[in-house]
């Protein structure tokens, strides 16, 4: 193994260290340069990485060093180390996967207040209310009542969107 891509591990791993906690981080010359020669052997012979090349591996690796620095707990945030990081390397993984997980609903959940604010704007808020109260736009069975008057609202989540076209006609037909 190359001490160059060792060194820019170690290299990366102070960036990180130093954009995340404002202080630079002081390197272990022996004990860094085994871990980071271990976490580029591990991040290489992982099924999640095989087949990838060289720089791949060091982006993958980057953004494993900038969500590790992200970590919550207590003691991760007061001893992590590129030695911590590597020898404790499944829970540290742990952490970061629920970290990305809670990552990637945010991202939904603003995807959705995207979508809703978007029908709220072409149909009002009372179809964005509906939109918002509905996980998904899909027809309900229709069932036959005696003459029932709906609300835009109601109409909405009994018809769903797709027949938001007829609703002038229901409401002339209703009155």
């Amino acid at each position: 193994m190359s001490w160059d891509i060792i060194e820019y591990i170690i290299k990366m791993w102070c960036e990180e260290f130093k954009c995340s906690r404002k202080i630079d981080y002081i390197v272990s010359k022996g004990k860094d340069r085994k871990a980071a020669g271990d976490l580029l052997n591990k991040f290489k012979e992982s099924k999640l990485h095989k087949g990838k090349n060289t720089e791949q591996i060091l982006d993958a690796l980057r953004d494993f060093f900038k969500d590790s620095l992200l970590i919550q707990d207590s003691w991760y945030k007061k001893n992590l180390t590129l030695s911590i990081i590597n020898g404790h390397i499944n829970q540290v993984s742990q952490h970061i996967a629920e970290l990305r997980s809670a990552r990637r609903k945010i991202y939904a959940d603003n995807e959705k207040k995207k979508d809703l604010d978007a029908v709220g704007k072409v149909f009002g808020s009372e179809i964005k209310e509906a939109a918002a109260s509905t996980v998904y736009w899909k027809p309900k069975e229709n069932k036959k009542r005696k003459n029932p008057r709906l609300t835009k609202v109601q109409f909405i989540k009994q018809y769903t969107a797709n027949e938001l076209s007829k609703w002038p006609e229901y409401k002339e037909n209703m009155e």
